[in-house]
């Protein structure tokens, strides 16, 4: 591959001398300017794929990324060393938000994160002054796993370009480190890529020792059994908590890190590792998406309900190349709920049908008073203990019927609000009080009315119902807030419009997911040769005793 001047520039900020060997052909592709999907096992550089092409041509590069925490690792390394690098993220502030629309707006950006459901909200106009090379799709695998479930914007991804860039959609590149077959085929038709040049390496990391202990083996042993720094993963933010209270009192110098603790101290526990002051960190798995540290060894607290997923965790250790381990407690508790959750996500489509039959009869009977007319104010309980059934189900029917298109939506946090400032806010004296005051002013019109949705509310005002009480009882504003339930419109009441066989198929995969988990750990003769299997890597040697623990 030939470096030319702004390709070696861009590699020097980064402080590397060029691509890696394997990463080449990739970047060849890239600079081509075709569309290009490509599966690279964890460590082998899929950010730089689309951070040095930011640098080396004109124009912006928008990665949608699927998590808060690695556009947060990733916005904050690459501001540190000079690039002009932002989010448009749930987390940042409202001063970040307007410099980051400032920045957009003045085209001085090379590199701009954002969510795939901030996407979809995006107003064309918006890149106006910034003009865009190439969008980066990271962990496209979540179009797959994720895309069917609780975020189904990844499957409209196709669609959220094209009303963006209706004329000349930019190059799309489409990363992850683990897909099989049919993921990586729903990746490339998904997002609907043009003539794309694929790349397809083997996930398999043979410096990472593959074990499995039993279920009752204590945290701390297994901790003992990896070196140090390590990632312990635990399914719950209180499963974290307590783990890092376990190894603490073990003697180890451990942390917790889950998306519910405050910004600073997710923060803190991160620096801590990775400078050392913290030799275990226990996480929920959103932590190590793009982490550049290194870690000697990755501990499971329970196995996760997949294989894509064990093999991405896992895969976070060793990226030195260096010896690393990786542990899981073969338990089948976790994978037992995930079966159960399948069945609750995506019921029979006789279930959905009786569900659509019901809630139907619900609209004709105009059902309170204060609903319009093809409208239903309900929560999911309150819909369930209705028809006799369970809430969770009742979510999966309207997840279904709305992505069928027979129902409309508007969420709690989407629903809209009012506040009237009175007078009387000037004689507020609380530090939070002015700061609220003064951001309802700044958005308030001449009636000093403020009017937006339950979460810009939340979110920009810092202003929630409890709050809007308080400040009512002080005569510093009136409110008029939105119930705490959602609003379900009916938009066609026709048959249900999903097709069965989508429904069957769809769960049959979730299943068969929970069962390759299953069998990694209960039937394996050598769980290496398994796991390869897999992602379809037929070719490989295993064997020996630095393959996996059934093998030594």
């Amino acid at each position: 591959m030939k470096l030319t001047e702004p390709l070696s520039k861009a590699f020097s900020v980064f402080g590397w001398p060029g691509p890696r060997p394997q990463q080449e052909a990739v970047f060849e592709a890239i600079l081509s300017g075709a569309d290009v999907a490509a599966v690279l096992p964890t460590g082998m550089g899929k950010s730089a794929l689309y951070q040095v092409p930011a640098l080396a041509r004109r124009g912006c590069v928008v990665v949608v990324s699927p998590l808060i925490a690695l556009m947060i690792d990733q916005v904050d390394a690459l501001t540190a060393l000079g690039v002009r690098v932002a989010s448009l993220n749930s987390t940042i502030t409202d001063t970040e938000r307007r410099a980051t629309l400032a920045a957009i707006e003045a085209g001085a950006l090379d590199l701009l994160y954002l969510s795939p459901e901030r996407l979809a909200v995006t107003e064309p106009s918006i890149f106006e002054h910034l003009p865009v090379q190439m969008i980066a799709v990271d962990e496209a695998h979540c179009l797959s796993e994720w895309g069917w479930d609780f975020r189904p914007v990844y499957r409209d991804l196709a669609r959220i370009f094209g009303r963006i860039w209706p004329e000349r959609r930019p190059q799309v590149l489409a990363l992850t480190a683990t897909a099989t077959d049919e993921v990586f085929s729903d990746i490339c038709t998904v997002l609907q890529l043009r003539a794309p040049v694929t790349f397809r390496y083997s996930p398999n990391r043979p410096n990472i020792f593959v074990g499995v202990v039993g279920a009752r083996v204590e945290l701390a042993r297994m901790v003992g059994r990896g070196g140090l720094p390590c990632v312990v993963y635990s399914s719950t933010r209180l499963g974290t908590e307590a783990a890092a209270h376990e190894l603490q009192h073990a003697g180890y110098k451990a942390a917790h890190y889950h998306a519910g603790m405050r910004k600073e101290d997710r923060r803190k526990a991160q620096e801590d590792f990775q400078s050392g002051a913290v030799e275990v960190l226990c996480a929920t798995t959103a932590y190590g998406m793009g982490v550049d540290g290194v870690i000697r060894s990755v501990v499971h607290e329970q196995m996760p309900t997949s294989l894509e997923a064990y093999a991405q965790e896992s895969g976070r250790g060793g990226r030195d190349r260096q010896p690393a381990l990786s542990i899981v407690r073969a338990t089948a508790e976790a994978l037992d709920v995930a079966q159960g959750f399948v069945e609750m996500t995506w019921p029979r489509p006789k279930t959905v049908r009786r569900f659509w039959i019901l809630l139907k009869r619900w609209f004709e009977l105009d059902v309170a008073r204060w609903e319009k007319e093809g409208q239903i104010h309900r929560t999911n309980a309150q819909i369930g203990d209705r028809m006799g059934m369970d809430p969770a189900v009742v979510g999966s029917c309207l997840r279904i019927l709305i992505d069928a298109g027979n129902l409309r939506r508007t969420g709690y946090a989407d629903r809209p609000c009012k506040a009237v400032l009175n007078p009387r806010r000037h004689e507020l004296r609380g530090r939070r009080q002015r700061a609220v005051i003064a951001k309802l002013e700044e958005f308030a019109n001449s009636r000093d009315e403020v009017i937006g949705s339950v979460k810009f509310f939340r979110d920009v005002c810092d202003l929630d119902l409890d709050y809007a009480k308080q400040l009512n009882t002080k005569d510093a504003l009136r409110y008029e807030w939105a119930e705490r339930v959602q609003v379900l419109e009916l938009v066609d009441d026709g048959p249900a419009a999903f097709a069965d066989d989508d429904l069957h198929a769809i769960a049959e995969r979730q299943r068969q997911r929970i069962l390759a988990a299953r069998q990694f750990l209960y039937e394996a003769s050598c769980r290496r040769r398994y796991l390869m299997d897999y992602f379809s890597d037929f070719t490989l040697e295993t064997g020996g005793p630095d393959c996996c623990d059934l093998c030594a």
